[in-house]
């Protein structure tokens, strides 16, 4: 090693640590502001005046909107670093949010490092729990929406390939108007069956058309996937089961639902029993002996009698009837519950 590459090692070696330093302060920085946005998500308020606050129940500019009031774009930028966009309209302080003309082209090391900051994945039961109710109610609607809308435009190449250059094109002739999401709204009958929002859906739509004309759609999808599954595993089963196609697949997503509405009637049943005395607990017990051969022997005579001829498979239908007679029990426990409050 030469004197003048010996010198310099130590200004290099400081040069490191000062930047790994300075990500890891970044990195700790960044991972206290998401838990701060996660744990006051039910105190945000809307931060965009001059957009309707369809807050929970819009797309993702409304949660930004509200997501706002402790983690902004200005925080954004100074957590990841770097630009966060690589082409369009904005700036590194501002977002161009109305522009006809273009769209922010996100930066995919961006989207990369979004998964990992806002997402909290966490062993600790206890965290999970907390931040369950949190997810439910604010983060749910939306993610769901966009799970099903991404799903959707996959299975329709030739309308995505079509809007896309249907998109850009008004963009280039600076005719694009206002409003423009709304042709959206009931994007493949989602919203018709009131399983979904429409207001979420269309802004999906077009967000999806703008992640696959910069694309990061797989990035974004990655991103969703893993949050999903970290806090909403079940809507994920349900989804799959809807697209069950041979006999083993229905059969194990039957089996799977079952299971479910049996798991609440246990939660429903232990939290009634904590709630009565002695003697209650007992007539408590024997009426659930009793519900358990009722339901049985009432799946059977369903099957008998034709109430489930719409499933081929006996087995499946089995479970399909023992998981309805459930789900009613479920409820009857609930409404005995609220009785006794």
């Amino acid at each position: 090693m030469s004197m003048k590459k010996f010198l310099l090692l130590p200004i290099r070696l400081s040069f490191y640590a000062l930047l790994l330093s300075s990500c890891a302060l970044r990195a700790a920085e960044g991972d206290s502001v998401v838990k701060n946005v996660w744990n006051n998500l039910d105190k945000t308020t809307n931060q965009c005046a001059d957009l309707y606050d369809y807050f929970p129940n819009g797309g993702i500019l409304s949660f930004y909107c509200h997501a706002k009031t402790f983690l902004g774009y200005d925080d954004l930028h100074k957590l990841f670093g770097k630009a966060i966009f690589v082409q369009g309209p904005h700036t590194e302080t501002t977002l161009d949010l109305k522009n006809k003309e273009s769209f922010g082209y996100y930066n995919p090391a961006f989207v990369e490092w979004l998964g990992n900051m806002l997402i909290l994945t966490s062993d600790d039961k206890a965290t999970q729990m907390r931040l369950q109710p949190l997810y439910d109610t604010y983060i749910a609607p939306l993610a769901r929406t966009y799970f099903v809308v991404y799903k959707e435009l996959q299975a329709q190449p030739n309308f995505l390939t079509q809007e896309k250059t249907t998109y850009l094109g008004l963009l280039k002739s600076k005719s694009l108007p206002d409003y423009y999401a709304d042709k959206y709204y009931d994007f493949a009958a989602l919203s018709s069956n009131n399983l979904y929002e429409g207001n979420i859906v269309k802004n999906a739509v077009l967000f999806w058309i703008r992640r696959h004309i910069d694309d990061t759609q797989t990035l974004f999808f990655q991103n969703l996937q893993k949050l999903l599954t970290t806090y909403d595993v079940g809507f994920l089963k349900h989804y799959e089961c809807q697209q069950a196609q041979t006999p083993s697949q229905r059969l194990s997503c039957a089996d799977y639902e079952y299971n479910v509405a049996d798991q609440a009637l246990n939660v429903i049943y232990q939290k009634l029993n904590d709630k009565f005395d002695a003697d209650k607990q007992e007539r408590l017990k024997a009426a659930q002996r009793a519900w358990l051969v009722f339901r049985d022997t009432n799946a059977k005579l369903l099957i008998s009698t034709g109430a489930y001829k719409g499933i081929a498979e006996e087995d499946i239908a089995m479970l399909t009837a023992k998981k309805d007679l459930t789900a009613s029990r479920v409820s009857e426990l609930q409404a005995l519950d609220m009785e006794a409050q």
